[in-house]
């Protein structure tokens, strides 16, 4: 996993599971987006990039540096799309990255927040790869055209249920106290030092990936059913994360990813509802 130091701009590579606290950054691909190529050589290439992109970067790594956060990820420049062996990895991964970060900054660049989430409205609810951005992540801070918060899941969460059908519960689900850190007096009982929380992050995610599981495999697949993808495929790799499943990526095999993904899931699951 490649992460972008929010202090150099520098590309780093940590290819085992110690990594540090990182970011993460959901959005939707736009034209002229940062890739790989033009960040790999340093901070001198990539703030000489004119592509419209780079504010896009910029503006993640100013943000995650002044939450306390050395990296960040940014799927558009950490992941090298020449290499069929390390797009498979990224995208079989993605979920579990997404779930393992400290953060995510959603950013909606079609929305410009004007005080009422009643008109929440944007692309990066109809994308089929946001799906996973919104689900698999503890936390997630939704950003609009202008860079502005406009609040978090939990508090966005009726105006999101009502958007995407995605169960309010789930996306209510927030990190609570351990008792850990009660009987040890770690932190203060507020959400601010609970979320910054190494040992009470840890104890959330078991329950929260109970909570995903809970849902039927049909629900699931509601939640997917009106979102779109540019590649065929994409609408099964992006959901590979959410029924925790792996395969292969074979672009050009169009619709029979899907059917491959069903394969997989019905491999894994008693789930009559598939």
């Amino acid at each position: 996993m490649r992460l972008l130091n929010t202090e150099s701009l520098e590309l780093e590579f940590f290819p085992t599971d110690e990594k540090p606290l990182y970011a993460i950054l959901s959005h939707t691909w736009g034209p002229e987006e940062v890739l790989y190529d033009d960040a790999r050589e340093g901070p001198v290439k990539l703030r000489a990039c004119s592509k419209k992109g780079l504010r896009k970067v910029l503006k993640s790594a100013d943000i995650a540096r002044n939450d306390g956060y050395q990296y960040v990820w940014i799927d558009t420049c950490c992941i090298d799309k020449s290499s069929s062996a390390e797009l498979s990895e990224a995208i079989n991964s993605m979920f579990s990255w997404y779930r393992k970060a400290h953060i995510c900054y959603a950013f909606l660049e079609d929305y410009t927040h004007r005080g009422n989430t009643k008109q929440l409205a944007s692309r990066w609810f109809t994308r089929g790869w946001t799906l996973q951005e919104l689900i698999a992540p503890l936390d997630v801070q939704f950003y609009d055209s202008s860079w502005t918060w406009f609040g978090d899941k939990q508090f966005l969460s009726a105006d999101i249920a009502r958007i995407t059908t995605i169960d309010e519960r789930l996306l209510k689900f927030t990190i609570t106290r351990s008792p850990q850190c009660d009987n040890k007096n770690e932190h203060q009982d507020v959400p601010e030092e609970i979320k910054a929380c190494r040992i009470c992050r840890q104890e959330a995610l078991p329950a929260s990936t109970r909570l995903i599981q809970a849902y039927s495999i049909s629900t699931k697949m509601s939640w997917a059913a009106a979102r779109e993808t540019t590649r065929v495929e994409d609408i099964a790799y992006c959901m590979m994360g959410i029924f925790d499943v792996n395969m292969p990526l074979l672009y050009g095999e169009g619709i029979k990813a899907f059917r491959r993904l069903q394969e997989e899931i019905v491999r894994r699951s008693n789930d009559q509802t598939i």
